[in-house]
């Protein structure tokens, strides 16, 4: 199929007997066509490198032979649920585009899905626990968004995972340990500074291995130290004070205080105290501002009665 002009042709819908399109890096712009759903032969729809924009039509759905779905590098804004009702996909690679709003809760319904592509786009939110009911995802790709909060617990109940990419966010809390049960390719949590915990003991499928962890508060075991790793400069059993190490030999913050054990910890009663001593300084201050206010009114009236 030849596309002359940078638009999708009106006749787009006739090809009800086509099985592969790829027409990537054509410069097409405007909407996918309504009439996709007739393209029921299709098995892989690859229109990446584009510039498509507004929203995946919902009766995408109709498409029940596509195993392939690839529009990256284009302007898509939406990540409709229908896209989950397809019974074939293997492949959905959304990465670099312009897709808003949270991960759906829907994603728990992909019944074959192998490859989830959604980096570089604007999600935020929570990852969903939904995530870890896509049993047979290899890999998945959710870097460079706005996610915030913790990495699911149950991520290493994806057996067949092999390529975890969630660098470039503002994930938290502690890297769930059941990371270790997987073994990996390719493990990028880098770049998101609020992460903390034992970088996990991983077994990979290649000496050619990727494991990035800078730009995190994640800590390393001294003895099981990955040339090829990146990592940021905490040493798991380097206690700094008011912490010791605990059963598995990672520094933890004592009772009575907070923080990382191997990089600060802060008193408890201290950080009330802090706050109280907030509340009389904002307390302070909003007095200060109201006897300054009355003065200036005070100031002003008297000029005026001077200029009468």
């Amino acid at each position: 199929m030849t596309i002359t002009k940078s638009e999708f042709p009106a006749s787009f819908g006739d090809l009800s007997q086509l099985t592969v399109l790829n027409i990537s890096n054509k410069g097409i712009k405007g909407s996918l066509p309504s009439d996709f759903e007739n393209l029921g032969s299709l098995v892989e729809l690859n229109l990446s490198g584009n510039e498509i924009s507004g929203e995946i039509p919902s009766n995408i759905s109709k498409l029940t032979n596509l195993k392939t779905l690839n529009l990256s590098k284009n302007k898509i804004t939406s990540f409709p649920k229908e896209i989950t009702e397809l019974p074939l996909l293997t492949d959905l690679i959304l990465n670099e585009n312009s897709i808003e709003g949270n991960i759906i809760e829907e994603v728990k319904n992909f019944k074959n899905l192998r490859v989830l592509d959604l980096g570089s786009n604007n999600l935020n939110g929570t990852i969903p626990d939904a995530i870890v009911q896509i049993k047979d995802l290899v890999k998945l790709n959710l870097s460079n968004n706005k996610l915030e909060g913790e990495i699911p617990k149950a991520i290493g109940d994806l057996s067949s995972l092999k390529y975890l990419i969630l660098n470039k966010n503002n994930l938290s809390g502690e890297i769930p340990s059941s990371i270790e049960k997987l073994i990996m390719t390719e493990i990028d949590v880098s770049d998101n500074t609020l992460l903390y915990g034992k970088v996990p003991d991983l077994s990979y499928t290649t000496v050619n291995h990727v494991c990035k962890y800078k730009n995190t508060e994640l800590c390393f075991k001294k003895d099981s130290k990955d040339s090829k790793c990146e990592y940021e400069n905490y040493e798991c059993s380097n206690c700094v004070s008011n912490a010791q190490k605990d059963s598995n030999g990672i520094c933890r913050c004592k009772e009575n205080f907070t923080g990382i054990g191997y990089d600060s910890c802060s008193s408890i009663s201290d950080l009330d105290d802090n706050g109280l001593n907030n509340e009389k300084d904002a307390a302070n201050f909003r007095s200060s501002f109201q006897s300054l206010t009355i003065a200036s009114i005070i100031i002003i009236a008297t000029y005026l009665l001077y200029l009468m």
